[in-house]
């Protein structure tokens, strides 16, 4: 599945489809061996110290990982009154995030999911004891982030929002109050074939801009705040989700588009408030230095340009290709054009009117139709460095490994004990 028009995504409808099966199927095994292994892990094993109710995480990584864990944790319906504790009977924080069900049916506890702030060590296993809180409340700390009529913060940075996005991302720290950058989403016209033939760089018109409702908060604890937007992008409906994490020059941005317009290029484009003088491009193997010229490059998931107020990080763990210039970073979210369209001489004949759809391209539309999530992180600070950044890619790609069972020496394997 690795020849070069299945892995660019320029092939005909059938051949995509018939590689995402494969390499699903490749994954799936792949997935019940790392179960079964994890499992017979020595910590597993009854010889293990630590009864009850157990959360498990395992960094497979040769390195340490460190960032929130997630995980859903199926607590058979009760409501969620309990803390995580370590080997030493410590308490580890832990925040309540939105879980991926709904539940709104009256007496039914939701299904609580975890953010576990950790650092596990090259191949750590790392068991926690689920416990009931007895006294219980939990214990009020501060917010990681608010959310203002003015801006979304934390104690190092704030975000600004506007009905384009994000129209400024601000330094807070100690000593800084100054403008780092801004950024919008726009669609582009992109009326060349299925490869780009004879283009160096995306320059379609602006078909549209991103616009968006009022920001809300929809999560808000000690390790995490995030704040959402929705809107339109042209045809398309478009959400972002912002989070900040307390004292953390990064934000993290979720874009969740639903995709339908045709023949288009979607940039994130984000505008520098002082010229950049230098961008290093992470590419398979390394970090290369590349001309500002505004060319679209390969991009193997981050990017740093330094700028004459600092640098400034992006880390696109579902992005592929970038183009940078004096003032603009603009990573290519999504390319919806035409399957396994050749044609090296010509760009399409079309319009603005009808977007490309000619006798001869109807109903052959959708390399990036539907839906589509899309993450990314902006890092300001002494967070923007080639280690940064490659230590927030593995927050990304590599999460801990998690799991929960039961083990006990008695009768019973509940995390509760029986009442007298």
């Amino acid at each position: 599945n690795q020849f070069h028009d299945l892995m660019g995504g320029t092939c005909i409808p059938v051949a995509t489809e018939t590689a995402i099966r494969d390499v699903s199927s490749a994954e799936s095994e792949a997935e019940k061996i790392i179960h079964l292994l994890l499992r017979r892990h020595a910590p597993v094993s009854p010889s293990a110290s630590i009864e009850g109710h157990r959360l498990h995480f395992v960094n497979p990584l040769p390195r340490t990982w460190q960032g929130l864990a997630e995980y859903e944790i199926w607590m058979d319906w009760r409501q969620w009154n309990h803390k995580l504790v370590d080997a030493n009977g410590h308490e580890v924080p832990h925040q309540i995030a939105a879980s991926a069900s709904l539940v709104l049916e009256p007496g039914v506890s939701p299904i609580p999911r975890l953010l576990v702030p950790l650092s596990l060590v090259a191949m750590e296993h790392r068991i926690l004891r689920i416990v009931p809180r007895g006294d219980k409340t939990a214990g009020h700390f501060p917010a990681a982030a608010t959310l203002d009529k003015e801006s979304f913060r934390n104690s190092t940075m704030a975000v600004r929002f506007g009905p384009s996005g994000v129209i400024e991302i601000t330094d807070c720290s100690p000593g800084c109050a100054s403008p780092i950058a801004t950024f919008d989403i726009a669609c582009l016209d992109d009326y060349s074939d299925t490869w780009s033939h004879g283009l160096s760089r995306y320059e379609g018109g602006v078909r549209s801009m991103a616009c968006f409702s009022e920001p809300f908060l929809i999560e808000s604890g000690p390790l995490r705040g995030t704040a959402a937007l929705n809107g339109t992008l042209g045809r398309n409906r478009i959400r972002v989700l912002a989070s900040l994490e307390p004292d953390r020059p990064v934000v993290w941005l979720t874009i969740q588009l639903l995709s339908a317009e045709p023949l288009s290029v979607t940039k994130l484009r984000v505008q520098t408030q002082a010229p950049i003088w230098s961008a290093r491009h992470l590419v398979p193997g390394g970090w290369i230095d590349r001309p500002l010229d505004g060319f679209e490059y390969p991009l193997h998931h981050a990017l740093i340009a330094e700028t004459t107020s600092g640098a400034l990080g992006l880390v696109l763990p579902d992005s592929f290709a970038v183009d940078v210039s004096q003032r603009e970073i603009r990573p290519t979210l999504l390319r919806n054009s035409i399957h396994a369209y050749h044609s090296c001489n010509r760009l399409l004949r079309t319009t603005k009117e009808n977007f490309g759809l000619t006798p001869e391209t109807a109903g052959r539309f959708g390399t990036d139709e539907g839906l589509h999530t899309i993450r990314t992180a902006i890092v300001i600070g002494d967070e923007a460095t080639e280690g940064g950044l490659m230590s927030l890619l593995d927050v990304f790609h590599h999460p801990p490994r998690a799991w929960d069972d039961f083990f006990t020496t008695g009768p019973s394997g509940r995390c509760e004990p029986s009442p007298k």
